[in-house]
């Protein structure tokens, strides 16, 4: 009952605005998008059906004309997944004759209408579908089993949709270049952050360790510095790899002070890092806060951020092989791994939202094909 609890409205208009909600699943519309788009939400379901319902053809063009104004009135970017739905239905209700639906469909496949579902065609079908592994009921408009395009809510039947789309074959969408972007943004920021902000810790406390050594404890100095370099994240270590761990020429007595201007460095890092994590969050709230379904945009900045991260230490691993050039190709092969990954893991965390409410619709909303 998203959204409608939060409205300052009497039990019984509540009452009465449940009720109506409660039929959004029977003309093929998502109850939760609809509560969440408040008011609107409710206009258009209320419209849709009155097109449904309407029982003249002069009926029907009235009421698919206050249908059209009512889904003008929905925050269409906000909102997107509930006016696609509803519009499809919209389609679906204009159809002629027996034909009540639309479903998403390639060219080449073939619609078997009632009339030619014999006994021999349904067998010779359902064998043909077994050896593709997909039952045959999976096929047929309504049953239950159709999978569902989470996005019109309307059946499609490109068995191989899903995994097209992991192998990054997408269908062409007006938002694929904004998230791919998002992904992208929030899965090197995932990465860059923690980075600068890592390698500031283990600076300040490589200082605090040697300010407490002998000026002259040379030895015990270089012993540390082996250390704590292990510690350093991969990035920040590349860079100085090559720097020598012995005490430098002249530096006797100097044991226990380290080099100021690289303590500022890593200080100014550590404090860029912590600011790059405060805007990687503000990134990822405002998209979700400016989804139309705030969950799965939540799962998919969940994925960018934990992509952007696997993907800069695999990155951060391949620079290593870049010999002398290390210091240069570790941090750019890290930086590219993380976008690249958080672009790749917002994609994968809308798809994992995706194949749960297909699920859910199926097991859930659809007892009867179960």
């Amino acid at each position: 009952m998203a959204g409608i609890d939060r409205w300052k409205i009497s039990p019984e208009t509540r009452a009465t605005f449940t009720a109506i909600l409660d039929e959004a699943p029977h003309l093929g519309i998502d109850r939760d998008q609809v509560a969440a788009a408040g008011l609107p939400g409710l206009r258009a379901l209320i419209a849709l059906k009155g097109v449904a319902e309407a029982g003249t053809r002069r009926a029907k063009s009235r009421a698919l004309a206050d249908a059209q104004d009512a889904v003008a009135s929905l925050a269409h970017r906000k909102q997107s997944r509930l006016v696609n739905q509803v519009q499809a239905r919209l389609l679906a209700l204009q159809g002629r004759g027996s034909d009540t639906e639309v479903a998403h469909v390639a060219r080449g496949e073939l619609v078997v209408p009632q009339a030619m579902q014999g006994t021999i065609v349904l067998q010779v079908l359902r064998e043909a579908a077994a050896a593709q592994g997909i039952p045959l009921e999976m096929l047929r408009v309504g049953s239950g089993n159709n999978s569902i395009n989470p996005a019109t809510k309307a059946p499609e039947f490109g068995v191989m949709n899903w995994l097209e789309e992991v192998a990054g074959v997408r269908q062409q969408d007006p938002n694929y270049q904004r998230e791919q972007e998002q992904g992208r943004n929030v899965g090197g920021i995932a990465r860059i952050a923690p980075i600068l902000e890592k390698s500031a810790n283990v600076r300040e406390r490589y200082v605090d360790e040697v300010s407490a050594l002998d000026p002259y404890g040379n030895d015990a100095r270089t012993a540390l510095k082996p250390v704590f370099r292990e510690m350093t994240p991969a990035e920040t270590r590349a860079a100085i790899a090559d720097k020598p761990t012995g005490p430098r020429e002249g530096s006797v007595g100097r044991a226990n002070v380290t080099n100021p201007q690289v303590n500022r460095i890593a200080m100014t890092g550590g404090a860029i890092g912590r600011g790059l994590g405060v805007l990687g969050v503000g990134l990822a709230a405002k998209d979700i806060a400016t989804s139309d379904n705030r969950l799965r945009a939540a799962l998919a900045n969940a994925g960018a951020a934990a992509g952007g991260y696997i993907g800069g230490e695999g990155g951060a691993a391949l620079g290593t092989l870049g010999g002398l050039a290390a210091p240069i190709t570790v941090p750019v092969a890290a930086v590219a791994g993380a976008m690249g990954g958080g672009s790749l893991g917002y994609q994968l965390g809308e798809d994992l939202y995706d194949i749960g409410e297909s699920l859910y619709d199926h097991f859930h909303k659809n007892p009867a094909g179960s």
